[in-house]
């Protein structure tokens, strides 16, 4: 291997570590504050009613995270069978089943896709929200509105076990195709993250 090949594959490989590991860190940092101020709501109104409010009031942010889900499957080609948007009884909040279709490759992409979707599009969401929709409505009380959806969006982020789980079963590949495109990108001089 020459010298620019080298040095080109460490730098996409650099990057694709930082991509990947950003959205898993993002997605569990999230994950984890959730918790904890799930935590400091149990304790200050007690287990039930703080679970109700990180859970079942913030239900913007699931139906968010249940289509986020259910977006990036379909459009990656995987066939989406079931979206439970609300679920008020039992251990999860909600939750989207699909079938992987294609190839080893497209189904790698179609499970990452989808798993970390909450986190993609929930920073999207929120970016959009606060960037154009906030200082439209800061004068008025309609901003509390706008300001629970964020909370609710952003409390719903999160990546659920499940969710860690299935992007695992697809990263390996799905982390040499983006390995890969980085750099060919790389070698043809553009410039990628």
């Amino acid at each position: 291997m020459t010298e620019w090949m080298t040095e080109i594959a460490g730098i996409a490989f650099i990057r694709s570590l930082i991509l990947f590991g950003g959205l898993f860190f993002v997605g569990f940092g999230l994950h984890l504050l959730t918790r904890m101020m799930a935590g400091f709501l149990c304790s200050v109104f007690g287990n039930r009613a703080g679970l109700f409010i990180v859970n079942r009031l913030t239900f913007i942010g699931t139906i968010h995270h249940e289509l986020s889900h259910a977006l990036f499957a379909f459009l990656t080609g995987a066939k989406v069978v079931e979206i439970n948007l609300l679920n008020f009884s039992g251990d999860s909040l909600g939750n989207v089943r699909f079938i992987p279709r294609g190839g080893r490759i497209l189904q790698a992409v179609q499970r990452c896709a989808a798993a970390i979707a909450p986190v993609a599009c929930g920073a999207l969401t929120l970016f959009l929200l606060i960037q154009y929709v906030n200082p439209m409505y800061a004068a008025s009380n309609v901003k509390w509105i706008f300001y629970y959806i964020e909370v609710s969006i952003f409390l719903h982020m999160t990546l659920s076990e499940t969710d860690v789980k299935t992007m695992i079963k697809g990263l390996p590949i799905l982390f040499c195709l983006v390995f890969v495109i980085l750099c060919i990108a790389i070698r043809l001089g553009e410039s990628v993250l």
